[in-house]
């Protein structure tokens, strides 16, 4: 059974993705019917069979376990990182296993910048951001792509993130 297989069949991650999707920039009905918009995107955008397969276990599992979060408790939950330990039961894969982790930091850092000014300091986040990745900076690049040309998602964040890296 493939890795893919293997999320696919597990029941946390069918009760993950079953959730209702919702806020801004995800008005798909579902975290499932957001999942396929990314992997459609995936299946458009990589040429590489190795990076789609790459790509498609980001894909799948990089906002299912959102139902998840806890906000309430200390320290705050978070999907992305609920969602990799989630993924190292399934994937060996290290550079998957970072890029499902750190998927929304690019954004994060972009989203400082704008609601505070503080830009020099998201400039930092993001430079740091793309160090941390070293070798999957590629991975990640095309993953934000592929997540960001989803729903109603403004591409000003990604835009921001590819001109500051170049």
């Amino acid at each position: 059974m493939s890795a893919e297989e293997r999320i696919r069949a597990d029941p946390a991650w069918q009760r993950g993705v079953a959730h209702r999707s919702g806020g801004s920039g995800h008005p798909e009905s579902s975290v499932a019917k957001h999942i396929d918009e990314v992997l459609a995107n995936v299946d458009r955008l990589a040429a590489d069979p190795r990076q789609r397969a790459r790509l498609r276990l980001v894909a799948l599992v990089h906002d299912s376990l959102k139902s998840d979060v806890r906000w309430w408790r200390p320290g705050r939950s978070d999907h992305a990182r609920l969602a990799r330990r989630f993924a190292e039961r399934h994937v060996d894969d290290h550079g998957v296993l970072k890029v499902i982790e750190r998927h929304d930091d690019a954004y994060r850092a972009w989203r400082l910048g704008r609601r505070t000014g503080l830009w020099r300091l998201a400039e930092r986040r993001a430079r740091r951001l793309a160090r941390d990745l070293g070798p999957d900076l590629d991975l990640y690049r095309a993953f934000y792509r592929c997540d960001n040309e989803t729903g109603d998602k403004a591409p000003d964040d990604r835009r921001w993130f590819e001109d500051l890296l170049g």
